[in-house]
């Protein structure tokens, strides 16, 4: 099934600054997009069976690389007032997050939605609006997007999509909450472990892009756990869905 593309919103401000903030806040929201993903999962295929006698599991939805993709890059390799992203130059964080000349959309989540999956969460979604509702979220969340350089989004980013492709199934195959404390935990100490074995056959400029990411994770465990827990105790809360299915506090 080919990737579902959706324009950006035209209207919608552009997140720019330097790469140094940039990677640090994209390092951010990758990890919130990844267990927000996990969640809708859950309650989707959790949804599906328990009312619809359907009989999937969740760590089977996952497709390990995008299958929806909001908004898209541009190339002008030649402009003057673009500049090319030099792997070793070890300043190249402090330039500008958008104003490279060859430029992604690249993913939050990168993870997608099994084919098989998407068939069936569209089906029951036609009778069951609130499963739809879900199936529209989790699409919004797999097609999410930001600008950044072609070579971070083939580079360290692309790290932290296998990370996300290995951890999504391992946490969800454990059969409890999905959001937890110790898999945040995990979230983090995996990804400066990934970062490490990439930074350690790379040229200065992109290690220290790539550094960015595993200072977030050192430094950020704590205020992540706080903001991932708190938003889905309130999905929760606002869906009436049980607290206990999908977060546990240990």
């Amino acid at each position: 099934m080919p990737r579902e593309m959706s324009a950006g919103n035209p209207n919608a401000p552009v997140l720019s600054g330097s790469l140094s903030n940039a990677l640090y806040r994209h390092a951010e929201q990758r990890c919130f997009a990844f267990f927000i993903y996990l969640f809708y999962v859950k309650i989707l295929t959790e949804r599906a069976n328990n009312l619809h006698n359907a009989n999937l599991q969740a760590h089977d939805a996952i497709e390990h690389k995008a299958t929806h993709q909001i908004d898209s890059g541009f190339r002008q390799p030649n402009q003057p007032h673009y500049y090319g992203f030099d792997d070793n130059d070890p300043n190249i964080v402090n330039k500008s997050a958008t104003a490279c000349g060859k430029m992604d959309a690249a993913h939050f989540c990168n993870l997608g939605i099994d084919s098989r999956y998407q068939n069936a969460f569209a089906q029951l979604g036609r009778n069951d609006a609130a499963l739809n509702d879900y199936y529209e979220n989790l699409k919004k969340i797999c097609g999410d997007t930001r600008m950044l350089p072609q070579r971070i989004n083939i580079g360290p980013d692309r790290v932290i999509d296998q990370l996300h492709a290995e951890l999504a199934v391992r946490f969800l195959r454990a059969g409890g909450p999905p959001i937890t404390r110790q898999n945040v935990t995990t979230y983090c100490q995996e990804g400066i472990k990934s970062i490490a074995r990439y930074q350690a056959t790379r040229g200065a400029g992109i290690v220290a892009c790539a550094q960015r990411y595993a200072d977030f994770y050192a430094a950020a465990q704590s205020e992540m756990w706080q903001s991932i827990s708190g938003s889905v105790a309130a999905s929760c809360a606002a869906h009436g869905l049980p607290v206990t299915d999908y977060l546990s506090y240990v």
